[in-house]
């Protein structure tokens, strides 16, 4: 959770890295790679701002980021709620990904299109998902369950259960179908 300026350095820094750009700045014009990270940039400096912002000017600059991550989410097919996701996030497509609030996913998620991770029955508790994870398209993650880290999960997965760590899971619904690890679907900068 970005708790000071440096936290939010170092977070956009990480989620620069994790989508294979070396830091700096978002153009102001350009193609959907470059509004996926002004869309990142909008959601790391709107939860900056919720939990560190003070004054009048600091909650009125927090409203104008709010608005432009909300407005970019629309346009991207994002519902990805505010403290959620640690740093490395990586979305390298746009496509509806729903991350449900009550959420956790850890450092270093690649997370394709067409994403959900939300809870189940009626009940507002979902998943735990350990770092260095990779969501492929289309997976579904349902319920209150516990994802290990470097798990791989496959294309239209359907994870209603714990996953340990350092596998790969696919199908429906999933099931471990290799012991190769998520690190070689994740950017190698992450790990220098």
């Amino acid at each position: 959770m970005i708790r000071s300026k440096e936290d939010l350095k170092h977070y956009m820094n990480r989620d620069a890295l994790a989508d294979g750009h070396d830091g700096g700045k978002p153009a102001f014009v350009g193609g959907w790679p470059n509004t996926i990270w002004k869309y990142k940039v909008y959601l790391r400096k709107a939860e900056y701002n919720r939990n560190c912002s003070g004054g009048l000017f600091g909650r009125i600059i927090g409203k104008w980021y709010m608005l432009r991550y909300t407005q970019l989410g629309i346009k991207l097919g994002y519902t990805i709620p505010l403290n959620v996701c640690e740093e490395g996030l990586s979305l390298p497509h746009y496509g509806t990904i729903i991350i449900n609030g009550n959420s956790h996913i850890g450092k270093n998620c690649r997370i394709m299109a067409d994403v959900c991770v939300g809870s189940t029955s009626g009940v507002n508790i979902a998943a735990t998902i350990g770092d260095n994870v990779y969501l492929g398209a289309g997976a579904k993650i349902m319920g209150q369950v516990k994802i290990g880290d470097d798990v791989m999960v496959g294309a239209n997965a359907v994870i209603t259960k714990d996953v340990e760590s350092g596998v790969t899971v696919a199908g429906v619904p999933a099931k471990v179908i290799s012991l190769k690890n998520s690190r070689s679907n994740l950017s190698k900068k992450l790990f220098q």
